[in-house]
């Protein structure tokens, strides 16, 4: 392999090749026990090489290089399932807002609002993310910033407040033909 660029350079980059051929299959391994999909794990490996190239600095001076290794690739496998989430989101959102009319004039929007009126909205925004985007509760707390078991407490009393409404709920779910659990 050919080195270009300054000694420093040509040593930095000689210092990471040699990383790399160490710690490769078992940042892999590291990496694929969180993200199922090979393709993306081996991403999340070059962005690790990738990063360390950068702050090679750094990660020269750390007491723990190795270590260095694996918190960056779970600082990247965070990044990933971060961005996933977001794009969860943005793409149930944009599926929700194509739905037209029924025929009853009734519209989902609607039917929506109603329920907003019933929950608050970070209630609405909790049902949503939990029934409808299929969200787990630790991904929720996460996000909420609170503990998993807040969540779970947090969703019991959103599942007994819908209880509460719910024969005004079935009742508009029938009278404007629109499925609730389709929000």
């Amino acid at each position: 392999m050919e080195y270009r660029g300054s000694d420093r350079e040509i040593e930095i980059q000689k210092s990471v090749d040699r990383i790399y051929v160490e710690h490769r299959k078992k940042l892999q391994i590291f990496v694929r026990a969180t993200v199922k999909n090979e393709y993306v794990a081996d991403d999340i490996v070059q962005d690790v090489f990738l990063e360390l190239l950068k702050k090679y600095d750094s990660f020269e001076k750390h007491p723990n290089q190795i270590g260095w290794l694996y918190r960056t690739a779970a600082y990247k496998i965070k990044e990933y399932e971060r961005r996933m989430i977001k794009q969860r989101e943005v793409a149930m959102e944009a599926e929700s807002t194509e739905r037209g009319n029924d025929e009853s004039g009734y519209s989902d929007i609607e039917f929506k609002l109603l329920i907003k009126k019933i929950l608050s909205p970070e209630e609405s925004l909790r049902y949503i993310r939990y029934y409808i985007w299929g969200y787990s509760v630790d991904e929720m707390a996460e996000l909420e910033g609170v503990t998993a078991n807040n969540i779970r407490v947090r969703l019991c009393r959103l599942q007994k407040k819908l209880v509460e409404y719910s024969d005004l709920i079935l009742f508009l779910a029938i009278i404007t033909d629109v499925c609730f659990w389709g929000l």
